[in-house]
């Protein structure tokens, strides 16, 4: 494909020109699907970062929330910046591994968000079904395509929660503390 002045369209490109050619049902099933697959692929093969990720979450989603913002920025920053260095001679040996890195974990973080708000809804419910949370949330992934100031918020919580979760898993070191774990003096044995 080339453009309208004859230069040929990069991948990427090609890929949001076919994106933008979709209706707004195709696009959220496409977001559905996507956050279905990932997310059950999540929890099939990542079961501890899963879980730990979810239980983080829903334990003290302020928190998340706080060390989410900075994290989302920085990580959409790489993306960005590596796609634009891509675009250069020199500079497609630094875009690789920011595309990388930051390719892989922003989709798994955020749909561990939207599964953590699926978690949230069905939870008031009663429901401890990690399979229901992931199809609760590729349906609201699925809605957050109409673009609406509600969906807009929601996609943007749910991105900014999963990504200050999984930031807070992945930097924790041995994952979430069970609250039988003490950490006063009793608990140091001599």
């Amino acid at each position: 494909m080339t453009t309208g002045s004859g230069e040929p369209l990069t991948a990427y490109e090609e890929l949001l020109t076919l994106y933008e050619g979709l209706s707004l049902v195709e696009q959220g099933v496409l977001h559905g699907a996507g956050v279905l697959l990932v997310g059950v692929l999540l929890i099939g093969i990542l079961r501890e970062f899963a879980s730990d990720t979810l239980k983080t979450s829903h334990r003290s989603p302020f928190i998340s929330l706080c060390i989410g913002l900075p994290a989302t920025i920085v990580l959409g920053g790489l993306f960005y910046t590596g796609l634009v260095l891509s675009g250069t001679n020199v500079g497609i040996f630094f875009a690789i591994p920011l595309v990388t890195i930051s390719g892989l974990l922003l989709p798994a973080v955020v749909t561990m968000g939207y599964v953590s708000l699926g978690g949230a809804v069905l939870g008031r419910l009663g429901s401890t079904n990690a399979l229901s949370w992931i199809v609760l949330g590729a349906a609201l992934s699925a809605l957050t395509v109409l673009a609406t100031p509600v969906a807009v918020a929601v996609s943007f919580l749910a991105a900014v929660l999963g990504c200050g979760a999984g930031a807070r898993v992945m930097f924790n070191g041995g994952g979430v503390r069970e609250s039988t774990d003490r950490v006063v003096p009793p608990a140091n044995k001599i």
